[in-house]
């Protein structure tokens, strides 16, 4: 990164940034539960063809369609950029993402840093568009045609899509569903507990998740 390539950059202090970044991190999840929504955000800002650059702090790509209702990740880490401003945007979000999925019980995702913010957001029409409405009697197929312009295989095309039994869908962001924020199914209102840990609580109620305990 820039600071990087700078004969002031000081190693030890940026590492020291991101174990104080991390923790705070833990803790803004646990305390949130907005395990699902991070790990959207790390993939959105990684998925638009640029790579991992933070170019999704900007308000234009936010308001791409396909990063509708990601704002408010740029709130969460706000604080966090803010305590640690020598850590690259880039860093902060991907580190988000590799916490949340910790956080629900998946595995420790090894992860390098030291990325380069963008200077400017990403051109829309890099991430895949989930084209509604969604066929039912051909999920497959609907996959295959979202995914398969960005060179996927199936079995990639399943192992992303996996992704998505973190979280819920909600109609005012994908459309997908009839439930929005507030209005929701059991699995998605109190007293429901889909915490991989079984401790309560699960964010903002509503929407609709794939699996019943869909913070795990």
């Amino acid at each position: 990164m820039e600071q990087a390539t700078s004969k002031t950059f000081d190693a030890e202090a940026y590492t020291a940034a991101l174990y104080g970044a991390r923790e705070a991190v833990r803790k803004f999840i646990d305390e949130s539960n907005a395990n699902p929504i991070l790990l959207r955000f790390a993939w959105h800002d990684a998925g638009s063809l640029q790579g991992a650059r933070g170019s999704i702090r900007f308000e234009q790509e936010l308001q791409h369609g396909a990063n509708a209702g990601l704002k408010k990740c740029v709130g969460f880490l706000q604080p966090v950029k803010d305590k640690y401003p020598v850590l690259s945007w880039a860093d902060v979000i991907q580190m988000a993402g590799a916490e949340a999925v910790a956080a629900a019980g998946g595995p420790r995702v090894p992860i390098r840093f030291g990325r380069v913010d963008a200077p400017a957001p990403a051109k829309e029409g890099g991430l895949p568009a989930a084209l509604p409405p969604f066929p039912e009697k051909n999920p497959a197929a609907h996959l295959r045609a979202v995914f398969g312009r960005m060179g996927f295989g199936d079995r990639e095309i399943v192992a992303l899509s996996g992704a998505h039994t973190i979280g819920r869908a909600f109609a005012e962001r994908s459309g997908a569903v009839d439930e929005s924020a507030g209005k929701g199914t059991k699995h998605t209102m109190p007293p429901a507990c889909p915490r991989f840990d079984g401790k309560e609580g699960m964010g903002m109620p509503g929407g609709r998740s794939w699996t019943p305990r869909w913070l795990t």
